[in-house]
């Protein structure tokens, strides 16, 4: 995955409002994603496959409607799951890219 672009909608589906991705790491790396919509404030969690529970990431933007956060991830295959605050609906554009640990 290098710099993969990626438009969505939350849609009410039965009582699950979200939108999830998976990602496949090769190595130990940083992960870096970028939410942005104009109708909700995203939040956003990752979990290895192998695991069960989702765990919460912190945005560092600090802006309404705007997501961002880097984290490190080892080889294996994840599920990253967008979501909005109150349940709220609407269109959003993720970006999302490696970098290499030096």
């Amino acid at each position: 995955m290098n710099n993969i672009l990626k438009i969505g909608t939350l849609l009410k589906a039965s009582d699950k409002i979200f939108d999830v991705y998976e990602f496949k790491s090769e190595k130990k790396q940083y992960l870096t994603v970028e939410i942005v919509s104009n109708d909700f404030n995203p939040i956003f969690t990752i979990r290895k496959l192998d695991d069960q529970n989702f765990m919460s990431v912190t945005d560092v933007a600090n802006k309404d409607n705007n997501f961002t956060a880097t984290i490190m991830v080892e080889k294996g295959e994840y599920e990253l799951k967008i979501k909005s605050e109150n349940a709220a609906l609407g269109d959003y554009v993720i970006k999302a890219w490696i970098t290499d640990m030096k």
